[in-house]
């Protein structure tokens, strides 16, 4: 109802008015809202523009819109120049949320060195500027660097993520797969994950074994099938425990920046979804 409220709203006394009064700011700004609503950003985006043009840019609130219609296009690139405009030249609770999307922005393009760039560290920005820190210069850090965060609880998360993130540590392929072919299962216990270990063990083991037993009665079929098996087994594991290498760091650092993207500041203060409700 209320889309078809709007589209009335902008298209109210058509017939009553003349032709040259259709595209009146106040009606292009209504049509704006009609299709922002319905969910058409790229054409909410451009008749907001076209209002803040004839307009002479005198409206942030439509401008924030404007960075919006991008952001929830997912032109992060385009949503962050918008909000950048703001953020430097509009006041208020309206500059403070333009920052906010400012930095979201950029962190959703991973565009961390524009972030590491966009001033001193300061405790409102401090998760964006630690988030980009660790993507340039994955270097540790000490607990000195979390002292900006005047916020006791807050604090201890960060230092919390930051030992977690020590901890760690990358495990070696050739490590893994040279384990695995010297014992069966011993790569995969090197890469944490000693049941996996034991099963390749086992199943290497008793094919092996089965192999051995059927040659041993001269049974040459089932022999050379149950020694295929236990050779795939073998080669298998050592071809696991060097790809296990390699993904389980992948996996764990994915974990923790799962729990990083808990202390996203947007989750606190959900700018988004004020200008939804509207």
């Amino acid at each position: 109802m209320r889309p078809l409220l709007l589209l009335l709203s902008a298209l109210v006394g058509l017939n009553a008015q003349p032709e040259a009064n259709l595209f009146t700011p106040s009606r292009l700004k209504a049509f704006g809202d009609y299709l922002f609503i319905r969910g058409d950003y790229l054409r909410a985006a451009m008749e907001y523009e076209r209002y803040l043009y004839l307009n002479e840019g005198n409206d942030d609130s439509t401008l924030f819109k404007v960075g919006l219609c991008h952001e929830l296009r997912g032109r992060h690139d385009f949503a962050a120049q918008t909000f950048e405009t703001l953020a430097t030249e509009a006041s208020g609770q309206l500059a403070a949320s333009a920052r906010l999307a400012l930095l979201h922005n950029l962190a959703r393009g991973e565009n961390w060195e524009r972030i590491a760039a966009s001033g001193s560290l300061e405790e409102g920005t401090f998760y964006h500027h630690y988030a980009a820190r660790v993507a340039l210069d994955p270097t540790f850090l000490d607990s000195g660097y979390f002292d900006i965060i005047k916020n006791d609880s807050l604090r201890m998360l960060f230092l919390t993520l930051e030992k977690e993130r020590q901890e760690i540590r990358p495990k070696r392929p050739w490590v893994a797969a040279s384990l695995s072919a010297v014992m069966p299962g011993l790569g995969k216990a090197y890469n944490g994950r000693g049941l996996d270990g034991l099963y390749a063990l086992a199943a290497t083991v008793f094919s092996g074994y089965v192999a051995y037993n059927a040659f041993a009665h001269e049974r040459v079929v089932s022999g050379l099938g149950s020694a295929a098996l236990a050779v795939s087994f073998y080669l298998g594991d050592i071809y696991g425990s060097y790809v296990g290498a390699r993904i389980d760091f992948q996996e764990r650092q994915a974990l923790w920046r799962a729990r990083l993207g808990r202390l996203d500041p947007v989750l606190a203060h959900p700018y988004l979804e004020q200008w939804l409700a509207q």
